[in-house]
């Protein structure tokens, strides 16, 4: 199988193999080859073992090896998530004689954040409920820290689903937060998704099984065959397509309302009741009878705006109060750029499918 394909392929001589369990031993020295057979059919523990592949594949040194003994989406999104944590990687062909063995050969790059086990505290946010996460200072306005906003999305959602009923698919994820915060509060399942996964990959490594998959938003890639159910009777479960920081991206509302009717279609198709929670500041020009204005650098009304152009409808609205700026439950939140961000409520967008969408999903 995998195992001896990828033996032969490195020639059949390995010089050291190292099997201990204590860290110290096993993280001495850099490796120079790190061979992954037969791992991902659990997609639970796909961040785990990317944050595991992160500490053990030194940039620049450390060839990476992943074998599968089939082509699975399973198997595609891992190696799209291995991508996606500063990883190149290419499927190589090891053996005409195992042509249903997929191989991927690659490297880690240098420049990303890189894990360890010690965590300084200024690193780590921490809410009342005990969900500590990293955060990285370097790119925090791309994702790398968490926001009042995220800790006031992820109580409101608590306080207004019944989550063990909930699956939540995060968009935009980040450090992992709000999905992490709503797994830890009950909900029955969470994918983490992200162009870049490697921050949240370790964040949920430590702290519970949900999976983390590359998505980049409306790419055509990034869809497969485990996106699309065909059940023949509604499921009692709810699909919660959550993002908490994605409509600050102007430049990308309209991949986003793309995105977001791509996981309600999904969702529709596995018979599950589809809701997308968009958090969004306040329309800075509100007009009567909920019309959209007309400035262009207004967030809410632009995803709005989007949301309809692709069959995507607002069902209602609601408000999310920021945590208090000195609320001792919290710990670790960035200075914020803007002082609203703490005075300020969240607004909460429910966006489904409209009804001819649904109908055809």
């Amino acid at each position: 199988g995998p195992p001896a394909l990828v033996h032969r392929f490195l020639g059949g001589v390995v010089r050291g193999v190292c099997r201990a369990f204590d860290e110290a031993a096993w993280l001495a020295e850099p490796f120079d080859v790190v061979v992954c057979c037969d791992c991902v059919y659990r997609e639970g523990l796909h961040a785990p073992l990317l944050a595991t592949l992160r500490r053990v594949c030194a940039p620049e040194r450390t060839v990476l090896l992943l074998a599968n003994d089939e082509r699975s989406h399973l198997q595609r999104r891992f190696a799209d998530a291995v991508m996606a944590s500063h990883f190149n990687l290419v499927e190589v062909n090891v053996s005409d004689d195992w042509p249903g063995v997929v191989v991927h050969r690659g490297a880690a790059l240098p420049g990303d954040v890189q894990p360890t086990p010690a965590v300084p505290p200024e690193a780590l946010f921490r809410d009342p409920l005990g969900v500590a996460v990293v955060q990285d200072e370097v790119n925090g306005s791309d994702g790398g820290f968490v926001t009042p906003g995220s800790a006031a999305l992820a109580a409101w959602i608590a306080r207004s689903y019944e989550l063990d009923k909930c699956r939540v698919f995060e968009l935009g994820t980040g450090t992992g937060y709000v999905g992490l915060s709503l797994l830890r509060r009950g909900a029955a399942h969470v994918t983490l998704s992200d162009d870049r996964v490697g921050l949240c990959a370790w964040n949920a490594a430590r702290l519970g099984a949900c999976a983390v998959r590359r998505v980049r938003w409306d790419h055509q890639d990034d869809v497969d065959a485990g996106d699309l159910g065909r059940v023949s009777r509604p499921s009692d479960q709810t699909e919660l397509v959550v993002a908490a920081e994605a409509a600050q991206r102007l430049d990308l509302l309209d991949a986003l309302a793309a995105e977001l009717r791509r996981r309600l279609l999904s969702a529709a198709s596995h018979g599950r009741l589809g809701e997308a929670v968009v958090a969004a500041a306040p329309c800075l020009k509100p007009r009567p009878a909920g019309r959209l204005c007309k400035e262009a650098a207004c967030a809410r009304c632009r995803v709005l705006e989007e949301c309809e152009r692709v069959g995507v409808v607002l069902k209602r609205t609601a408000e999310a109060p920021p945590p208090a700026r000195d609320d001792p439950a919290f710990a670790g939140f960035f200075e914020a750029d803007f002082p609203s961000d703490w005075t300020e409520v969240v607004g909460v967008l429910l966006l489904a499918l409209d009804d001819d969408d649904e109908t055809a999903a």
